[in-house]
């Protein structure tokens, strides 16, 4: 139970770096939002609550491995428009130096009018740069 709880804690630890970086950016409205921060009711909350760290983000009533799950049939228009999203936030990633590495339906987040948020990013990590860009083989 302690360590589930200590790996659970850690999971969402390495999210907030993530997830606040990506907040920033105006263009990227395809990755589930964080939170804001505001300084008095922060340290308020953070007195009343040490040791318990809470995550809120948005709301986004479905997912797509649960839309697939009741039989709900795409149309073709809905599909590309959905993957197209899905193409953007990824791409926005990897140009950033981020993977998701979890990427499954149950992460893809839709909502009524099928705009599309990425979420969960336990496993994403940064990419760094390769180690030995410069070396020359003679």
């Amino acid at each position: 139970m302690v360590n589930d709880d200590r790996n659970n804690l850690q999971s969402s630890f390495q999210q907030v770096p993530y997830c606040q970086s990506s907040s920033s950016s105006s263009s990227m409205q395809n990755i589930a939002s964080s939170w804001e921060k505001s300084v008095g009711v922060e340290t308020q909350l953070r007195e009343g609550y040490k040791g318990n760290l809470f995550l809120v983000l948005e709301y986004v009533p479905h997912d797509l491995s649960g839309v697939l799950d009741m039989g709900y049939r795409f149309t073709p228009l809905q599909t590309k428009c959905i993957f197209k999203q899905l193409l953007n936030v990824l791409s926005y990633m990897h140009e950033n130096k981020y993977v998701h590495r979890d990427l499954q339906s149950s992460n893809v987040l839709i909502d009524d009018h099928f705009r599309v948020k990425l979420a969960d990013f336990g496993l994403a990590r940064k990419i760094a740069p390769p180690l030995f860009q410069n070396v020359i083989d003679e």
